[in-house]
């Protein structure tokens, strides 16, 4: 079998301001922790056999969580980790509220609302530039490790990669939904297309 889970981190600290994170290196909270290992029980075993490689986001919330996931395999299978899948990068609105957001540049907000695929925040990156870097790193990684792939990412990743498998228009990315510690599998996917 071949293909590719995709893995969403366990969830962060809450934040009632409801802060922009984006690449910031932020850790797992408890309950993310236990949502991965709740994880790991009842989705590992499926991995036992087949599993090429786990390849995971630089970020520490991604790191832990593949460290986590793979608790008790011996022997581990070949772990990397790639700064491509790492979460979308909002520039100079990370750590900002939308309040902060529309203060400081007022209507940009709405802006990337009404154009999700381009828009660019100031010093970040759009939805259609996350894509571009974790199809690279897809296909990188395909032709390095047969069988399946685990990639352990952010949510703006698996939703760019899930748009571009599902055929949908990245206008769209956000209605995909991704929760903390999600998973789910591209069956066959051997070059990013």
């Amino acid at each position: 079998m071949s293909g590719v889970w995709l893995v969403r981190h366990g969830a962060v600290s809450a934040d009632p301001l409801r802060r922009m994170v984006g690449t910031q290196d932020i850790p797992l909270s408890e309950a993310g922790r236990a949502q991965v290992r709740k994880l790991a029980a009842s989705f590992m075993p499926l991995l036992r056999h087949g599993l090429g490689a786990v390849i995971t986001s630089d970020l520490e919330r991604c790191r832990h969580t593949a460290s986590l996931l793979l608790e008790g395999w011996t022997p581990h299978p070949p772990v990397h980790a790639d700064a491509d899948l790492r979460e979308i990068c909002l520039g100079q609105w990370q750590g900002l509220s939308r309040a902060d957001i529309a203060s400081r540049w007022p209507g940009a907000h709405e802006a990337r609302g009404l154009d999700m695929a381009s828009f660019v925040p100031p010093g970040g990156e759009s939805f259609r530039m996350v894509q571009r870097r974790a199809l690279h790193a897809v296909v990188r990684w395909r032709q390095r490790y047969e069988g399946v792939l685990l990639l352990v990412t952010h949510a703006g990743v698996m939703r760019a990669l899930l748009a571009h498998w599902l055929a949908l228009p990245l206008a769209d990315v956000l209605r995909i939904p991704a929760g903390y510690a999600c998973h789910c599998f591209l069956p066959g996917w051997q070059d990013g297309t």
